[in-house]
This record gives C-alpha cells, sequence and structure tokens, in this order.
C-alpha cells in the first residue's frame, strides 16, 4: 500500500486530453495521506477512513474521481495487467478499456 502510494504521488497526472490538469502532485498532500494510520478493513485499496481522505483531498482541491482516475491511468502506465487494474477498481475489463486505456490520436 505504502509503495502504492509512493509510486502514485511520484509521478504526474495522466487522463485524456482535455480531461484532467497534466502537474505534479503536491508535496503537502503526499505527506497528509501518508502519515494517516493505516488499518486493513474489507479489502479497499485505501483502507483508512473514507472521510478523512476526501477530507485531505478536499484540502488541495483534487475530487475523489480525478484521484481513483489517476491512480488507475498510472497503473496501467506502469504495465500493470488489466484484468488486476479492473478487479482493483470494481469495474469490467471493457470499462477500463474504454475509460483508461489511451489511444494515438
Amino acid at each position: 500500500m505504502n509503495k502504492e502510494l509512493k509510486n502514485y504521488f511520484k509521478n504526474k497526472y495522466y487522463a485524456k486530453e482535455n480531461t484532467y490538469w497534466h502537474e505534479d502532485v503536491p508535496i503537502g498532500l503526499y505527506n497528509e495521506i501518508k502519515s494517516l494510520k493505516i488499518q486493513s478493513i474489507d479489502g479497499y485499496i485505501f483502507t483508512f477512513c473514507q472521510s478523512a481522505l476526501y477530507s485531505i483531498l478536499r484540502k488541495f482541491k483534487i475530487s475523489a474521481h480525478c484521484f481513483r482516475h489517476t491512480y488507475a491511468s498510472n497503473m496501467l502506465n506502469k504495465g500493470v495487467n488489466i484484468k488486476v487494474v479492473a478487479d482493483l477498481l470494481g469495474d469490467t475489463l471493457d470499462t477500463v478499456i474504454k475509460t483508461y486505456i489511451q489511444t494515438p490520436t
């Protein structure tokens, strides 16, 4: 989990054109999320309290949707198997392909 967060925050936002911005993740956001005590419940990727994550994301003006989209895009860009990404997101393969796979235009 901590390795995934570290990799996530060291990368830039990647998304389809005109969908999300492309900038470095603020170090303050990384430090606040990293400082949360992580406890395993229900097998979620982010196992700490959802409201704690949302309050931090709001502070940095990043939506949960953008955070999820960036996480998925970064996993795919790093070569994680599409089936694994779909399982982690709770999506179908078709949804992951249509939403997160960037095709050259």
